[in-house]
C-alpha cells in the first residue's frame, strides 16, 4: 500500500499539521511545482513560493508593509518593518549608521567581544552545555541591551516576555492579548530602566538616537525599543542555534576558521532561514503568476521555499558551505525592506565561534536537536553539546590570543 504522506497529497498549507511544522520542506517544494502563487486557507493570505516570484514581490511597490492590522503594528506602533515612505526613510537613516561598517568595528565589535568573554567565562568549567540558554541567549542580550541604552540584567525575564510577542506574529498565531500583556509589562522596564543614552566611546545608543531625532518618550520609545530588541536577538538565537547544528551535524570533528564563518553563515540561513515567511498587503488590485489577488488582502512571501528553489540553486535541500555562487538568498529580504541589522548579526556569530575554538575542544552534540515547531525565528530549542578545554585556565589568555588566528582542534 503507497505511503501517505503529508508531501504526497499537500494541496494547501496546513500551519497547524505538525508533520508540516517538523519538515515543511517536501509540502514547499510539491507546491512550487504544482501551485506556485495560490489562496492558503490555513493563513489566511495568498502564499507565493517560488525564488523568482519573491525576489520580484520583495521590491514590488504594488505590495506594502503598512497596514494597521498586521501583529508587530498592533504590539509596537509604526516601525521600521511596517512603514512606508518618508517614514520607513526616516526611520532607516536612524538606524544603518548604527549598524554599517565603521560603527560596527568601532561600537559594537567591543561591545560583542566583551559579552561574549564573559558569558564563555561563567561556563569554562562546565563539560555538558545548552548553546542556546547557556551561550547564545545572554550573548545576544547582553549585546542588545547594550546597544539599547539599557541595563544588562534580567535576561531569563526579558526572553519570556519577548518570547511571547514573537509567538503572535507566529504561524499559527498565539492570541494578540498574550503579546499585549508582555508589551505592558517591558513599557514598565524601559521607562524604569534609566536608559542610558551614550556609550562609553560618546556615540548614541539606540534609545538614545531615537530620542535624539524624533522627541519619543513613554510607550513610542519603548515600542521602537521593543521591536529592536525582538528583531535582533530572535533571529540571531535561531541563527546561531542553526549554525551550531549544522556543523556539529554535518562537519562533525571540525570547527571553523573564524575568516570562513560568514561563508558558513549565508549558506546556514539559506538553508535554513530563521524566518520563513514575510506579509505584505496589496495596496491595489494585482495579478502574481496568473493569479489575482485583491486590494487589501494579506500575501505571505515565502522566504524558506524561494531559498530552496531547485530551478536556482543546485541540491538545494543540501547545507554545502562550499556552494558556488548562485541566486542570491533572500533569507534577509530584498530592497528598502532588507535588514539592517545583518551586519551585526554576523559579528555575533563570529565572535562567539571565534572565542568557542579557542578556548575549547572535542565539541560535539550530546543529545539530538530539539525539533523547532515554528515558522518564525526558526532553530533549536535547546541544543546541548559536551566539550574539553583547550587550555588551562592559566593560559587562557593566550589561548584567547591564539584563537584569534586559529580554530581549536576539534
Amino acid at each position: 500500500m503507497p505511503d501517505t504522506t503529508l508531501s504526497d497529497h499537500a494541496a494547501e498549507i496546513d500551519f497547524t499539521d505538525d508533520r508540516f511544522l517538523a519538515d515543511p520542506w517536501p509540502v514547499y517544494r510539491r507546491l512550487r511545482q504544482t501551485r506556485p502563487v495560490h489562496f492558503a486557507p490555513g493563513a489566511g493570505a495568498f502564499m507565493v513560493l517560488r525564488h523568482q516570484d519573491v525576489a520580484k514581490a520583495l521590491t514590488d511597490p504594488r505590495l506594502t508593509s503598512d497596514y494597521p492590522q498586521r501583529p508587530t503594528r498592533r504590539l509596537f506602533g509604526p516601525s521600521v518593518a511596517d512603514t512606508e515612505g518618508a517614514q520607513h526613510r526616516a526611520l532607516r537613516r536612524m538606524l544603518v549608521p548604527l549598524f554599517n561598517g565603521q560603527a560596527l568595528e568601532q561600537v559594537a565589535r567591543p561591545v560583542i567581544r566583551e559579552v561574549v568573554e564573559d558569558v564563555v567565562d561563567r561556563v569554562v568549567d562546565a563539560t555538558r552545555v545548552d548553546v542556546q540558554r547557556d551561550l547564545t541567549i545572554p550573548v545576544l542580550y547582553g549585546v542588545a541591551l547594550r546597544l539599547l541604552g539599557l541595563p544588562p540584567a534580567d535576561v531569563d525575564w526579558l526572553h519570556e516576555r519577548v518570547s511571547a510577542m514573537t509567538r503572535v506574529m507566529d504561524y499559527p498565531a498565539a492570541p494578540l492579548s498574550t503579546g499585549l500583556a508582555a508589551r505592558a509589562d517591558l513599557d514598565e522596564y524601559v521607562r524604569s530602566g534609566g536608559i542610558q543614552r551614550r556609550l562609553p566611546g560618546g556615540q548614541p545608543t539606540v534609545l538614545g538616537a531615537i530620542q535624539d531625532r524624533f522627541e519619543l518618550d513613554g510607550p513610542a520609545t519603548s515600542g521602537s525599543a521593543l521591536f529592536f530588541l525582538l528583531a535582533i536577538t530572535g533571529t540571531s538565537i535561531a541563527s546561531i542555534g542553526s549554525m551550531v547544528e549544522a556543523l556539529l551535524s554535518f562537519t562533525p570533528g571540525s570547527w571553523p576558521m573564524p575568516e570562513t564563518t560568514p561563508e558558513l553563515f549565508t549558506e546556514t540561513l539559506r538553508w535554513q532561514p530563521p524566518i520563513h515567511h514575510l506579509i505584505r498587503f496589496a495596496a491595489e488590485d494585482i495579478e502574481l503568476h496568473g493569479v489575482h489577488i485583491g486590494r487589501r488582502q494579506p500575501v505571505l512571501l515565502s522566504l524558506a521555499s524561494a531559498n530552496r528553489d531547485e530551478s536556482v540553486f543546485t541540491a538545494p535541500d543540501r547545507w554545502w558551505p562550499q556552494r558556488p555562487a548562485e541566486a542570491r538568498s533572500l533569507t534577509f529580504g530584498a530592497g528598502w525592506h532588507s535588514c539592517v541589522g545583518t551586519g551585526l548579526i554576523t559579528a555575533e556569530v563570529q565572535e562567539l565561534l571565534a572565542v568557542l575554538g579557542s578556548r575549547f575542544t572535542n565539541i560535539r552534540l550530546d543529545a539530538p536537536p530539539s525539533p523547532s515547531r515554528s515558522l518564525g525565528f526558526r532553530g533549536p530549542e535547546h541544543l546541548w553539546v559536551r566539550w574539553e578545554p583547550a587550555r588551562t585556565t592559566a593560559t587562557s589568555t593566550q589561548t584567547s590570543e591564539e584563537g584569534s588566528n586559529g580554530p581549536g582542534n576539534l
